[in-house]
Protein backbone atom coordinates (compact mmCIF):
# COMPACT_ATOMS: atom_id res chain seq x y z
CA UNK A 1 0.00 0.00 0.00
CA UNK A 2 1.30 3.45 -0.88
CA UNK A 3 1.17 5.47 2.34
CA UNK A 4 2.19 8.82 0.82
CA UNK A 5 -1.26 10.45 0.82
CA UNK A 6 -2.15 8.98 4.20
CA UNK A 7 1.16 9.93 5.83
CA UNK A 8 0.68 13.58 4.90
CA UNK A 9 -2.93 13.71 6.08
CA UNK A 10 -3.77 14.81 9.62
CA UNK A 11 -5.70 12.28 11.68
CA UNK A 12 -6.98 12.84 15.19
CA UNK A 13 -7.58 9.60 17.03
CA UNK A 14 -9.48 9.88 20.30
CA UNK A 15 -7.61 8.77 23.38
CA UNK A 16 -9.48 6.21 25.44
CA UNK A 17 -9.93 6.20 29.21
CA UNK A 18 -7.21 3.58 29.67
CA UNK A 19 -4.74 5.59 27.63
CA UNK A 20 -5.44 8.72 29.66
CA UNK A 21 -5.21 6.84 32.97
CA UNK A 22 -1.84 5.30 32.15
CA UNK A 23 -0.55 8.67 30.87
CA UNK A 24 -1.46 10.22 34.23
CA UNK A 25 0.32 7.39 36.07
CA UNK A 26 3.40 7.86 33.90
CA UNK A 27 3.31 11.61 34.48
CA UNK A 28 3.21 11.11 38.27
CA UNK A 29 6.12 8.69 38.09
CA UNK A 30 8.22 11.06 35.98
CA UNK A 31 7.52 14.00 38.28
CA UNK A 32 8.93 11.97 41.16
CA UNK A 33 12.25 11.30 39.43
CA UNK A 34 15.28 13.42 40.31
CA UNK A 35 15.72 14.86 36.80
CA UNK A 36 17.16 18.16 35.66
CA UNK A 37 14.94 20.30 33.44
CA UNK A 38 16.95 19.19 30.41
CA UNK A 39 16.62 15.51 31.34
CA UNK A 40 12.89 15.94 31.97
CA UNK A 41 12.40 17.64 28.59
CA UNK A 42 14.43 14.97 26.82
CA UNK A 43 12.53 12.12 28.49
CA UNK A 44 9.09 13.56 27.81
CA UNK A 45 10.04 14.35 24.19
CA UNK A 46 11.22 10.77 23.70
CA UNK A 47 8.02 9.35 25.23
CA UNK A 48 5.84 11.60 23.06
CA UNK A 49 7.69 10.57 19.88
CA UNK A 50 7.40 6.91 20.85
CA UNK A 51 3.69 7.21 21.59
CA UNK A 52 2.95 9.13 18.37
CA UNK A 53 4.88 6.59 16.30
CA UNK A 54 3.10 3.64 17.92
CA UNK A 55 -0.34 5.20 17.44
CA UNK A 56 0.40 6.04 13.79
CA UNK A 57 1.68 2.53 13.08
CA UNK A 58 -1.34 0.94 14.78
CA UNK A 59 -3.67 3.16 12.75
CA UNK A 60 -1.91 2.20 9.51
CA UNK A 61 -2.09 -1.50 10.37
CA UNK A 62 -5.82 -1.19 11.03
CA UNK A 63 -6.36 0.74 7.81
CA UNK A 64 -4.38 -1.78 5.78
CA UNK A 65 -6.35 -4.64 7.34
CA UNK A 66 -9.64 -2.89 6.55
CA UNK A 67 -8.57 -2.40 2.92
CA UNK A 68 -7.47 -6.04 2.64
CA UNK A 69 -10.75 -7.31 4.09
CA UNK A 70 -12.75 -5.05 1.77
CA UNK A 71 -10.79 -6.28 -1.26
CA UNK A 72 -11.24 -9.91 -0.18
CA UNK A 73 -15.00 -9.43 0.19
CA UNK A 74 -15.26 -7.70 -3.19
CA UNK A 75 -13.19 -10.44 -4.85
CA UNK A 76 -15.30 -13.15 -3.23
CA UNK A 77 -18.57 -11.60 -4.36
CA UNK A 78 -17.24 -10.24 -7.67
CA UNK A 79 -19.10 -6.98 -7.17
CA UNK A 80 -22.42 -8.60 -6.23
CA UNK A 81 -22.68 -6.81 -2.93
Amino acid sequence: MNNTAIDTAAFEIAKGKGYIKTAEQLSELIRGLPLSALQYDSLTDCIMKHTKTGRREAFMQGLELGIKITKDICDKHKGNI
